[in-house]
């Protein structure tokens, strides 16, 4: 197979469903090319700065991420508290997120006690990929899965 310059090639289910960006039905030993983005999410509040990395096929992907990472992380000293995560995930719940990510500048704009907060989304550019990969699973004939591998799966190298 040969390798293609800044995009790599993965599973549809190992990773394109994880990434957001891929719906639908999908074989066996299907593949689909695309390159994975960087983003750095950046707030700054009365609490303090905050910067969040993300990976994501695209700005609109990299929403979502976002808001699952800042849940993980909530009450860490680098991250929001448990107070301001509920309030971003009920509002991004409801539809009352303010979400810009058809053109840059990318952004994110929350209510935070009456006021908007602004998330500044920067795409961060890092040249050429670390690496190309080419993931194919086996058919189960061939000695592959039983059942399909979920969104998030991680498969041992």
């Amino acid at each position: 197979m040969k390798s293609r310059p800044r995009s790599c090639l993965h599973d549809r289910r190992a990773f394109a469903a994880s990434a957001g960006g891929f719906t639908g039905r999908y074989r066996q030993a299907d593949t689909i090319s695309f390159m994975i983005k960087t983003f750095q999410f950046r707030t700054e509040t009365a609490n303090g700065s905050f910067y969040q990395t993300v990976h994501a096929i695209d700005a609109k992907a990299s929403v979502e991420k976002w808001i699952n990472q800042i849940a993980d992380l909530q009450n860490q000293v680098y991250s929001f508290d448990q107070n301001q995560v509920q309030n971003i995930i009920q509002q991004y719940s409801s539809g009352q997120l303010k979400v810009n990510v058809g053109k840059e500048p990318f952004f994110v704009v929350y209510q935070n006690h009456e006021k908007p907060q602004v998330v500044h989304i920067d795409k961060v550019n890092k040249g050429e990929p670390d690496f190309i990969a080419s993931v194919t699973y086996l058919t189960t004939e061939q000695g592959g899965r039983k059942s399909y591998a979920a969104s998030g799966y991680r498969p041992h190298v």
